[in-house]
């Protein structure tokens, strides 16, 4: 039936974790970490690629690396190679993820994660060693495919693999890691870059996911048999979804470029009609790629649209801040670096206290409060152009705990709405929206910047200002949603 949530059951008694599952979940979590640092890590990088790897130059340009006879510099005449790493990367992910679900039925989560490790330490390396801006670009790009798998495969193990006692305590450590990564990301970027050069931001990858592999033997063990899984891929289902991602995120892409907006508003559009296709199927025997049906559910579908928004608001402020703070101010990169490590430590103090706050007032109120805290933070951010240090690095720390007030109450709504028998599709859809959400907060931040007119700082902490009003929204369509089914307190 639509909009009809489960009332999420509370356990009585604890449930011990033994220590051979805190070791998997630790090499999952580590996989997880490094996948979502490399979606931040390479902000502060930027200017550095742009100079190694001009986008036109009196020798090579990319049109003749890559023979598009002017092409390239025709339609992305300002979309800079360092502009790609960040944005092929989030957009791959989005792309991949989907495949999560089928694939990891069909071989298995564990050996899933095991294949999606190397592939994106091969990734790292093509990064590291690149000669020019197609390989590095290609090398993003295979890194993006495997991170998009990697991190719901590993959720999805423990999943299976834990008592469902144990999950909350489980799932929040590798959140924790996933929440940590992007926010670490830029300090240890800044400190990379300048302290020996970009290169070493790949490299950092190999001793981190050595040590996981090293681990990951312990993948196979106990994970669950699953019965002969002969279900059919959804090969329609995911080509409606591909087609659409591409369609609409490369189009929020070129939008940067005022001679190509026809071009951009058209592939939006046409990615937009064939998003809402595919969230419109029926599903039929069990055979979709992903269930559209639980965007009916109210709480769910507040938390997806929550989640998305959040996704936004936290990866197109880390590229926006690190591009301001980079060209604005006279800090260096190691103390830029520090600045938005503070956000990390926001957020990292904010989420145990977000945890006990959903359990007694509901999600949806902690996700209005976390909206207005990020409201109020964004308009004294306005106002702090040329503040201290400590004053920025306060309130940073305030954003931190802002987007982990609407983080994790956006998800924990999402996922408690839903039936066990779909939370498969129900994590595929949330991770998905925040892949998407993130790779459109990126474009935005770089159209705004591109296009100029405003002093870019006004113009970035606008855009993140209507991020939190925004937010607003679905946080009181989750409250309600819980006052139907009980006012339950989460």
């Amino acid at each position: 039936m639509p909009d009809q949530e489960k009332t999420p059951s509370k356990n009585s008694v604890a449930c011990d974790i033994p220590p051979r599952l805190w070791l998997i979940a630790s090499v999952i979590g580590a996989g997880a970490f490094l996948a979502m640092m490399d979606s931040t890590v390479i902000n502060l990088a930027v200017g550095q690629i742009d100079s190694k790897f001009p986008l036109r130059s009196d020798t090579m340009s990319i049109d003749d690396r890559v023979g598009s006879s002017g092409l390239w510099s025709e339609l992305f005449p300002k979309l800079s190679p360092g502009t790609l790493t960040v944005s092929s990367y989030l957009l791959v992910m989005a792309v991949s993820l989907p495949l999560t679900g089928w694939l990891g039925n069909r071989f298995g989560n564990a050996r899933l994660w095991v294949i999606t490790l190397v592939t994106f330490l091969g990734g790292s390396i093509m990064c590291a060693v690149a000669p020019d801006a197609v390989v590095l670009i290609a090398g993003r790009i295979v890194q993006g495919l495997s991170a998009g798998i990697m991190i719901p495969a590993g959720q999805a193990l423990l999943g299976r693999m834990a008592d469902p006692r144990q999950l909350g305590r489980i799932m929040g450590s590798v959140g924790f890691a996933v929440a940590l990564g992007p926010a670490l990301g830029p300090a240890i970027g800044g400190w990379l870059v300048e302290t020996f050069s970009w290169r070493w931001i790949f490299w950092l990858n190999m001793p981190v996911g050595a040590l996981a592999l090293v681990g990951s033997f312990l993948l196979s063990v106990n994970e669950p048999k699953q019965a002969d899984y002969d279900a059919r891929f959804d090969a329609r289902g995911y080509l409606l979804l591909a087609t659409g991602l591409l369609l609409a995120l490369t189009g929020a892409i070129i939008v940067q470029e005022p001679n190509h907006m026809a071009l951009a508003a058209g592939m939006i559009a046409v990615g937009t009609v064939t998003l809402v296709c595919f969230f419109k199927r029926t599903p039929s025997c069990g055979g979709c790629l992903v269930d559209p049906s639980l965007m009916e559910v109210a709480c769910f579908r507040a938390g997806f649209f929550a989640s998305g928004l959040t996704a936004m608001n936290m990866y197109g402020g880390l590229l926006f801040l690190s591009v301001f703070f980079e060209t604005q101010t006279g800090l260096g990169l190691s103390q830029i670096g520090g600045l938005l490590f503070s956000m990390g430590i926001g957020a990292a103090l904010a989420l145990p206290v977000c945890g006990m706050l959903c359990d007694r007032f509901g999600a949806g109120a902690v996700l209005l409060s976390g909206s207005g805290l990020l409201l109020i933070n964004t308009v004294a951010l306005m106002f702090s152009e040329n503040g201290s240090f400590i004053m920025l690095a306060i309130l940073l720390a305030l954003r931190g705990a802002g987007l982990a007030l609407t983080q994790m109450p956006a998800v924990t709504g999402a996922y408690v709405s839903v039936d066990n028998g779909r939370m498969g599709d129900a994590a595929t859809l949330i991770n998905l929206v925040q892949r998407a959400g993130a790779c459109i907060g990126v474009a935005v931040i770089a159209t705004l910047t591109a296009w100029g007119g405003l002093p870019d700082m006004l113009w970035g902490l606008v855009f993140l200002l209507l991020l939190a009003v925004a937010m607003t929204l679905p946080a009181v369509q989750m409250m309600r949603a819980e006052n139907r089914v009980g006012s339950v307190r989460l």
